[in-house]
């Protein structure tokens, strides 16, 4: 009877530390999947960013009457992109982030 005993013992205990090491594992994974997550939105944040100001650049380029407007539309993009961040940065701090 000793011996059933142990063996169950020796079983349940083998199935926690499974339970615990697939449990780590998820954890592990889902700050990984968080991590590219921010990677992947600051990439497309960099590349809308560029393809915005290589659009300004060729009206500027190649359309000369665009070149005040274009400054002005930059000038007006970049304070709203300020403006943006400062108000994704509150929402994450009242978010308890």
């Amino acid at each position: 009877m000793d011996m059933i005993k142990k063996e169950t013992q020796d079983y349940r205990n083998r199935c926690s530390a499974e339970a615990t090491k697939i449990l780590e594992d998820i954890q592990l994974a889902d700050r990984e999947v968080g991590i590219m997550e921010r990677d992947a939105a600051e990439v497309l944040k960099v590349k809308s960013r560029f393809l915005f100001l290589s659009l300004i650049v060729k009206l500027v380029v190649f359309e000369p009457n665009w070149g005040e407007k274009a400054l002005v539309v930059v000038i007006c993009i970049e304070y709203l992109n300020i403006c943006l961040s400062l108000l994704s940065l509150l929402c994450f701090n009242e978010l308890g982030g």
